[in-house]
């Protein structure tokens, strides 16, 4: 009967003690972590593009369908064009089909998002959504894969 009370006893006392650290625990693992968002600096330097539809534009059921685009580079003396296929002419953050005209910004390991999608992120995180990508330190990622 007495181990039984010294088992409960302890079963309680270290369940007060989880209750009691754990939110400073998880603080300060959280501060640990290499998670800091872009400054607003940061992520105009990133090329913006607008994407213009090349394919046919269909909708179904009252839902955009997506097509072939092709990507300008904007604010430039010699805008870069790319094309994007028709399984990458979405955002992956909103899961919205381009449309014509809208702004989209590139990131260092070449993929594309809408400028709003991709900026509110970018100041929580700095890092692609898609691949983990660094946009703080591109230099030392050299050997990402490029979509």
């Amino acid at each position: 009967m007495l181990f039984v009370v010294i088992c409960v006893a302890v079963a309680c006392l270290v369940g007060i003690a989880v209750c009691c650290c754990l939110p400073c625990i998880i603080a300060i693992l959280y501060a640990v972590t290499d998670q800091e968002g872009a400054t607003e600096e940061e992520i105009d330097r990133l090329p913006k593009f607008k994407f213009r539809r090349i394919g046919n534009f269909e909708k179904l059921n009252g839902e955009a369908q997506a097509s072939e685009g092709l990507m300008t580079e904007c604010n430039t003396h010699a805008p870069t064009e790319h094309v994007i296929s028709q399984d990458d002419a979405e955002c992956c953050i909103c899961l919205s089909v381009y449309d014509n005209g809208a702004e989209l910004r590139g990131l260092p390991c070449h993929h594309h998002f809408h400028c709003s999608c991709i900026d509110k992120w970018l100041y929580i995180n700095a890092t692609c959504p898609l691949c983990k990508f660094n946009i703080l330190k591109p230099s030392n990622q050299i050997g990402t894969s490029v979509v």
